[in-house]
């Protein structure tokens, strides 16, 4: 996990330092009744995740798999939002080791919505800068075969937080593109994680197994729920069109405590169309 704490820490680094994005609107962009520049965006790409998951194993899993995501954005010279969702699918294993290879099928999925405003800072000119809140949820399904009676563990965390975007202009041939920074974090989350190694080690009331995986709820400010997520985007403008072509590397990084801990850093690049209407 030393890379993650490397990862984390560099990402807080520039949280302080460039705590914003968006975009500025080009000439020839589509423009609602209502002054919005709007895109549905679609794209897909690959993935690279490790984690650590105690309610299975206390051993690192990790791999690469396939990632889609779909988006609709809004903005004007003020303000920008953003409803992001994304799924993506890994069959992890173990890395070479003195033990027997496992494997950990995990699916997961999350909603993240941005609301930024436009603020005064560095060169207006040059920068175009806007900070906001987040809203958020992400579900996983771990699938361990190998492991008879505790091999399917599901968790999921909701959150409240901070965004920030910071975007600059760039031309290809006479056309606006755009290179942009984004960083999230939350401040207030409700997750739910299942006991380690999957166990109840306690007795359970009828009550309580019935709720299942609700029961294992809590609620927490920062450190409960800790998650990073940061984007790099390069926007390329498509000739004769106002729609665009984003290429994306995101680094996602999560913890979440409770009965157990899990921890995942993901890699991904994605290839995204933006469809503007």
């Amino acid at each position: 996990m030393n890379v993650f704490r490397k990862g984390i820490a560099a990402v807080t680094l520039l949280l302080y330092a460039l705590p914003a994005f968006s975009q500025i609107l080009g000439d020839n962009e589509e423009t609602s009744k209502f002054g919005y520049s709007r895109y549905f965006v679609f794209g897909a790409g690959a993935t690279y995740r490790s984690f650590i998951d105690q309610s299975l194993s206390s051993r690192k899993y990790e791999k690469a798999g396939p990632t889609a995501a779909i988006a609709n954005i809004r903005l004007n010279e003020n303000k920008y939002t953003e409803l992001w969702i994304q799924g993506s699918y890994v069959n992890a294993e173990t890395p070479n080791g003195p033990f027997a290879p496992a494997r950990i099928k995990m699916y997961n999925g999350l909603i993240d919505y941005r609301h930024l405003y436009k603020i005064d800072f560095l060169n207006e000119m040059i920068y175009d800068v806007r900070v906001g809140g987040l809203l958020s949820a992400q579900y996983a399904h771990k699938n361990a075969p190998h492991l008879e009676y505790s091999g399917k563990v599901d968790d999921y965390a909701m959150s409240i937080g901070l965004s920030g975007k910071i975007a600059r202009e760039i031309m290809f041939d006479d056309l606006p593109g755009y290179i942009m920074l984004d960083v999230s974090m939350p401040l207030f989350s409700s997750s739910s994680r299942p006991p380690y190694l999957n166990k109840v080690t306690a007795l359970e009331t009828e009550k309580n197994s019935d709720n299942g995986f609700f029961a294992n709820n809590s609620i927490g400010l920062f450190g409960k729920f800790l998650r990073l997520n940061t984007r790099i985007h390069f926007l390329y403008p498509l000739k004769r069109t106002t729609n665009k072509l984003r290429f994306t590397y995101q680094w996602d990084y999560f913890k979440i405590k409770g009965a157990s801990a899990v921890y995942s850093a993901e890699h991904t690049l994605m290839l995204t169309f933006m469809f503007n209407y």
